[in-house]
């Protein structure tokens, strides 16, 4: 049985950054925490911890004016031994 994990998918209204010539407005991310290595408090609109206590950790959406930051299932494909000779 494989361990559930998990992403965080950070979906803005309107793109917060120019990355590559390219206006996104969808990231992904594996913690609360990582988004805000990319990502200002303002620019979410509200600190990590508020995150946390919203509970958007267990699967709760947050959502704002600026952004809706969800957690979504990561699906991988079974892992199947290499032997090497």
């Amino acid at each position: 049985m494989q361990k559930q994990e998990f992403i965080y998918c950070v979906h803005f209204r309107m793109a917060p950054l120019l990355i590559q010539g390219n206006m996104r407005t969808t990231f992904y991310f594996t913690s609360l925490a990582a988004i805000y290595t990319v990502f200002t408090t303002k620019q979410i609109g509200c600190s990590v911890t508020q995150l946390w206590r919203l509970k958007v950790s267990e699967g709760v959406p947050y959502r704002s004016e600026e952004c809706e930051i969800t957690r979504e299932m990561l699906h991988r494909s079974p892992q199947t031994k290499k032997y090497v000779n």
